[in-house]
Parts: structure tokens; C-alpha cells; sequence
């Protein structure tokens, strides 16, 4: 059994890296977090009942690489309402030998009053141009249900015929209850597999847009909350791997590749299996 096991991993191995998929991934932080504009941070959140796509033109926004090393870029971007000390860190960390990019907020009252209060807070807020007109496949899985059912994969198609929108969430807390929070968005030519990273009741919203594009949303379903002075919060974090061609299995294989490199656990350098 065991040599059966040794020929049967050493017969598997991950598709390599396009340049393609790796400017993509790089064209993703260049035009989402180091642009000028405020609007094109791929993150959102109501505050005190006004969108932060409005607040965050007045607000004081700072940028900074933190950690370069051999395989990731970690860069820091920090928003400071000057009226109420809400602060909001997104720390991202863009790996240089697969085309992913991960990131999660922060969120702190520097201030001496309670905040307003903020709600809606979506670590994802993505829309995706020009993905074409022939739809969208939203490819995931079910969660736990104790059936035959448990786990199985689902395929479901946005287009304009039935733009959506598509909203999956799991069940009491329990985050693989009901929808697993990882997806595969496949629009013909490419696409991107995406992670939701957080324990317990995530919610990822789906939908085809006019004109060809697609918006994707993703965080916590339910918040609704003040923070008091000096309190701080997280959001779940969030993953997405880039891929190109017609066959999305390979944004599954490039997926699997960014987690056993930068997230499974190790021991002795070696994959714990």
C-alpha cells in the first residue's frame, strides 16, 4: 500500500503558472490597491448609513510594503476617517510564484467616542468588466448535510436570461453547513477560484451585470455594529487565484497548489498528510 501510494504522488503534479495568469494577478493589486481612486478598492462597508465609496474620498489613505521576501509581497493600506478616528488596515499579501493574492481588514476606533454605526462591511466588493455576454458559471459545493448530498458540486449559471442574483451562505454559524465558502467563477476564457476565510456565517452574493459584467461580493452576513474607543475587529479573509483557458479544472488545480504551499500545515518542512 505504501509504495502504491509513492507511485500514485509522484504520477501528480500542479499545472505550472502562466505569465498571463501572474500579470494578472499583478494587474489586480496594481489597479485595486494602488490606485489613486478610493472607488476602486475591492472592498466596501456602510457607515453611519453612507456608502464608504463616498466616504473614502475624504478620508486619509496611506500605502506601504511591509515585507518583501522570496516567495510574497505584503503591503499595508491604511483609511482614517479624520472625523470619528475609524481606522480600517488591509493587510495583502500577493505570492510571486503562483497568481494569488489574499487580504483581510482591520477595523479600529482610534477615536475617544463610540463610532457611528457600520454595517454592510464586505471584505469583497468586486465588479469584473467584459467577461462576455454568454454567462457566467459559479462553480462550488455543498456543505455538510448528513446525505448522499453532502459535498457534492454545483454548477450554477448567471447570465443576463437569469442575472441573479446568486447568494449562498450556511447554516446556524456553522461554516460549511449547508455551502462551502470556495467557488470557481468561470467566464469562458478564464477566471479566478476564490476563497471566503472565516469559521463562521459567511455570506457570497453573485451577480451578472448589463453590458457584460459581473459583480462578486463576499464577508460576513450580518454585521451591524458601534465600536467602542480602542476596540477592534476583523473581517474573514479573502482569497482569489487567477487562471486563463477555456477549462476551469485548472483554476482548481492552480487553487490546490496556493494552499499547499502557503497554507496547509508543515512539520519538518514536509506536508502533514
Amino acid at each position: 500500500m505504501v509504495a502504491a501510494a509513492a507511485t500514485l504522488s509522484a504520477a501528480v503534479w500542479g499545472a505550472k503558472p502562466m505569465t498571463d495568469e501572474m500579470s494578472r494577478a499583478r494587474g489586480f493589486v496594481s489597479a485595486r490597491f494602488d490606485a489613486s481612486k478610493p472607488s476602486a478598492l475591492p472592498f466596501s462597508f456602510t457607515y453611519d448609513g453612507r456608502a464608504s465609496s463616498d466616504l473614502l474620498k475624504k478620508w486619509t489613505i496611506t500605502r506601504r510594503t511591509d515585507y518583501a521576501g522570496k516567495d510574497c509581497v505584503e503591503r499595508t493600506l491604511t483609511c482614517i476617517d479624520p472625523a470619528t478616528g475609524l481606522r480600517i488596515i488591509c493587510t495583502l499579501r500577493q505570492y510571486r510564484d503562483l497568481p494569488a493574492v489574499e487580504w483581510v481588514l482591520h477595523l479600529t476606533n482610534t477615536g475617544e467616542r463610540d463610532t457611528p454605526i457600520i454595517e454592510q462591511i464586505r471584505p469583497l466588493d468586486l465588479r469584473i468588466g467584459d467577461v462576455g455576454k454568454n454567462g457566467v458559471t459559479i462553480h462550488h459545493s455543498l456543505g455538510e448535510s448528513n446525505s448522499g448530498r453532502s459535498f457534492a458540486p454545483v454548477e450554477d449559471i448567471l447570465s443576463a436570461d437569469k442575472p441573479g442574483p446568486l447568494v449562498l451562505a450556511p447554516n446556524g454559524g456553522r461554516s460549511s453547513d449547508g455551502d462551502m465558502p470556495y467557488f470557481n467563477i468561470d467566464w469562458r476564457t478564464g477566471g479566478m477560484a476564490a476563497a471566503v476565510g472565516w469559521s463562521g456565517q459567511w455570506e457570497a452574493g453573485f451577480e451578472f451585470l448589463p453590458h457584460g459584467n459581473f459583480r462578486f461580493r463576499a464577508g460576513q452576513q450580518l454585521t451591524h455594529l458601534k465600536l467602542h474607543p480602542g476596540e477592534t475587529i476583523r473581517t474573514p479573509r479573502i482569497l482569489l487565484v487567477f487562471w486563463d483557458g477555456a477549462d476551469s479544472i485548472r483554476g482548481n488545480n492552480l487553487f490546490r497548489q496556493v494552499m499547499m504551499a502557503h497554507y496547509m500545515p508543515r512539520r519538518n518542512g514536509q506536508l502533514v498528510l
